[in-house]
């Protein structure tokens, strides 16, 4: 037992549960559930597949104040639960919360004592409210008197060393005062920069859902001015390096808007909105245009073959990365895929290469995770991995043809003559 009486525990270890249970078991005891065994038993190898977690740090917690495991009961040895299951979306763009809710079932099956359970995950504001408090109440428990609830929203930023879980403010919020205070001890125990408290629970719900809405509608924006100045022959790069050296101007980038945050909340937001009788505009409207930009970038790939005048079903094209995002293992939602399958359904020559995902890892990957034996006409680099940076001598004098063309989607060698946007 570590300085505080608290055990927690903490359900999901992956992007988020992982660094969160490692910071807290410096303080805390932490039980750490995934029901991936595979996870379980890599992390007792002190292996972080994700990579956000270094051998040494898991090795310093690891069975002295820190037990991943598979068993769910274990979490009833802690008296405050931390949840930090991801809330995806469905095929039709609708929150998909099934997996939050079996989870809180349990819980609330089992509860023994006052359990205080914190969720992480991204909503709307009252879903907590509306979803999840039925559940316990159908167990015949009074919120605030049988258990509590916190909320207080994952900030983590996969592959982002700097920005990480210790060097972001958190928001916290509770259902009753007790609960708010031990949420303070909790992540007032790692969060440096301090705590921004809440005015109630479905503020911190609205907070993190327009975070990444935010950030979505702005890039959808800059990928249309792309749109735009691609037809009108001008580079979008130099018109934003112009643009940027105004004191106020946003300093976005294009991009193929993917992941399990930014091309996800905004749906959470637009289905509690027309709930409500409102259709949002401005949301949905940045949502399409950044759906469909796997087609602008289609298009470019096309027209820079027709620049070096090749024709682009006998051209061999090698993509360079297939994450939602640079340096980071995570493929979820990642928009390279619809690229990909859009070149494949035009029986289009294609290679591709991403170091952070391992052939015998995803089923969905290995047929293309593979660089054949070959010169490649157009080789594009869609997500600027520091590997490809390293390794430009590799992947860009060795296998590009003389007559060949690079593409720099995201301006990884700002200093080179390549096609860019």
């Amino acid at each position: 037992m570590k300085k505080s009486s608290h055990i927690l525990s903490v359900i999901g270890l992956g992007y988020v549960g992982l660094p969160l249970a490692i910071e807290l078991s410096h303080e805390f005891t932490v039980i750490g559930y995934d029901n991936n065994l595979f996870r379980i038993k890599s992390l007792k190898n002190l292996k972080d597949n994700n990579f956000e977690v270094s051998p040494s740090k898991i090795k310093k917690t690891i069975n002295k104040t820190f037990f991943p495991t598979i068993n769910f009961k274990e979490i009833n040895k802690s008296d405050v639960i931390i949840i930090t299951l991801p809330t995806p979306i469905n095929k039709k763009n609708k929150p998909d919360i099934k997996k939050l809710k079996i989870v809180t079932e349990k819980i609330a099956k089992n509860i023994k004592q006052n359990k205080l359970i914190i969720y992480e995950s991204t909503f709307y504001p009252g879903l907590i409210k509306s979803e999840f408090v039925p559940i316990f109440k159908k167990y015949n428990l009074i919120l605030n008197k049988d258990y509590s609830i916190g909320y207080s929203p994952e900030r983590i930023n996969p592959g982002d060393k700097k920005n990480n879980i210790t060097s972001i403010k958190k928001i916290i919020s509770a259902s009753n005062k007790k609960s708010l205070k031990v949420m303070k001890k909790i992540y007032g125990s790692f969060v440096k920069p301090g705590l921004f408290v809440a005015d109630s629970i479905e503020i911190a719900e609205a907070a993190k859902v327009i975070e990444n809405t935010q950030r979505d509608v702005n890039i959808a924006l800059i990928n249309e001015f792309a749109k735009i100045f691609e037809r009108m022959n001008i580079s979008t790069t130099k018109v934003l390096e112009a643009a940027g050296t105004k004191w106020n101007f946003l300093k976005f980038q294009p991009g193929l808007v993917g992941g399990h945050c930014i091309g996800v909340d905004p749906y959470y937001l637009s289905f509690k909105a027309e709930k409500l009788g409102y259709k949002p505009k401005l949301i949905l409207a940045g949502r399409e245009i950044n759906n469909d930009m796997h087609k602008f970038v289609f298009y470019k790939f096309k027209k820079i073959l027709e620049d070096i005048n090749k024709d682009m079903r006998l051209s061999n094209i090698l993509i360079l990365g297939a994450t939602f995002k640079e340096n980071c293992p995570d493929i979820r939602n990642s928009q390279v895929f619809n690229l990909i399958d859009t070149l494949k359904k035009k029986k289009i020559k294609l290679s591709v290469f991403d170091p952070y995902i391992k052939n015998n890892e995803d089923k969905v990957f290995r047929k293309y995770n593979q660089i054949k034996n070959i010169k490649f006409d157009l080789i594009a680099i869609i997500v600027p991995h520091k590997y490809f940076k390293t390794n430009k001598t590799l992947f860009i004098n060795k296998l590009l043809k003389k007559d060949g063309a690079v593409f720099d989607f995201k301006n990884l060698f700002p200093k080179d003559n390549y096609y860019k946007i």
